[in-house]
């Protein structure tokens, strides 16, 4: 049942095989060019034969058929074509997006930072005294760290839930590691969120986390 659901859930989330399609595109063509005339060729021949039955076959009618077919083939091929190159422009741009916050030693650094600290949650909540707290410093640029990390994956989970993002490709590169660091900061959020009475605090990013397990 479970593997029910999840087969349903990706249908739905993603019912084309983009992967596929975008990489295929050529062999699809091919295969769309020789299979629709041949389909085209059926059709004519059944309407001609089915007119010819009952003695109403019409020239202007089966021209006028013949040309709306083609039409619609023709349109099929456009929509095909489009289709592809969208998903194709997407993911190029998707792929430009993430190699770039992979380049970016900030980024890189938050995220080291804040997972390797067991006592996440009650750090964020401390008020360290500047000249008091000898660890002033280190408390004041782990929440840094926290901030930053944690807005560039709201961005990243935003773009990807309004479309600019390509969601199977950010799962396919990134979806252990953002978990890893969702499961890490969860406590956190849930504590900041009861603590400035936010319920929608980071909800992208939750959002991703529940479409990623």
């Amino acid at each position: 049942m479970t593997h029910k659901k999840s087969w349903v859930k990706k249908f739905l989330s993603n019912p084309f095989n983009y992967e596929n399609l975008v990489v295929n595109r050529n062999g699809y063509l091919a295969y769309a060019l020789i299979s629709l005339p041949i389909l085209l060729t059926i059709i004519c021949s059944y309407y001609i034969v089915f007119l010819e039955i009952t003695n109403s076959l019409d020239s202007f009618n089966f021209v006028l058929l013949l040309s709306s077919s083609v039409a619609f083939i023709g349109l099929l091929l456009t929509s095909f074509s489009l289709l592809v190159s969208s998903i194709e422009t997407k993911r190029k741009s998707s792929m430009d997006i993430l190699f770039s916050l992979e380049k970016d030693l900030d980024f890189s650094q938050s995220k080291k930072a804040i997972m390797y600290v067991n006592d996440l949650e009650n750090i964020i909540f401390e008020k360290p005294i500047e000249g008091v707290d000898s660890n002033y410093q280190e408390i004041v640029d782990l929440k840094n760290s926290f901030i930053h990390c944690l807005n560039i994956y709201e961005f990243l989970a935003l773009s990807i839930r309004q479309g600019i993002i390509d969601e199977e490709l950010f799962k396919s590169l990134y979806e252990s590691r953002f978990l890893r660091v969702w499961q890490q900061t969860k406590p956190t959020i849930n504590k900041i969120r009861n603590a400035e009475n936010n319920p929608n605090l980071y909800e992208h990013i939750e959002w991703l986390a529940n479409r990623c397990k």
